[in-house]
């Protein structure tokens, strides 16, 4: 009576195994990327028997190697901020190059250098992106040439990436 107790439930799983394939990776493609980040993490052992010389007297004991590999996941160091290579180019995130100017608009920007200014002035700014977050570009003095205002470093700011389109927008000093 018992042994047909535990027949019983055997029987009824034994249809479910023989309906489901043998590889789930090839029929349940969702799963495949999970179950190959499970297989890294699982430890691979192997092992490999070894015999020599037929003699009796002569045979030692049969070896046994084992291998063991573990792969751990790269993980950034906890503190660490993530630098991203370009930043965004709204009002919101370039004011924090230059908190004292109000009504800021963006006159250009290519995500690594931006062109602001205070809406219905001549307040024009230059920040430029420093992985983390936007900073503002000194100026190097003050140019005589037109109107007059502050001058940049223009060939030094194109060698830390500023574009020659909007090179053409720079003052360079006289």
């Amino acid at each position: 009576m018992k042994r047909s107790l535990l027949i019983l439930p055997l029987a009824a799983l034994l249809p479910l195994t023989a309906c489901s394939p043998k590889d789930t990776a090839d029929s349940e493609p969702q799963f495949a990327a999970a179950e190959s980040n499970t297989a890294a993490k699982e430890t691979a052992t192997s092992e490999t028997p070894t015999t020599t010389s037929s003699k009796a007297e002569e045979a030692p004991a049969p070896t046994t190697k084992t291998v063991t590999a573990t792969a751990k996941p790269e993980q950034p160091a906890p503190d660490t901020p993530q630098a991203q290579s370009k930043g965004s180019c709204s009002v919101d995130a370039l004011q924090q190059a230059n908190t004292s100017m109000s009504n800021m608009t963006v006159i250009d920007c290519d995500g690594s250098w931006a062109y602001v200014g205070q809406r219905n002035t001549d307040w024009l700014t230059w920040a430029y992106w420093d992985g983390q977050k936007w900073k503002s570009e000194p100026h190097i003095g003050t140019t005589l040439t037109g109107m007059g205002g502050p001058c940049y470093d223009v060939e030094g700011m194109k060698a830390r990436g500023l574009s020659d389109a909007m090179a053409v927008d720079a003052q360079a000093c006289d």
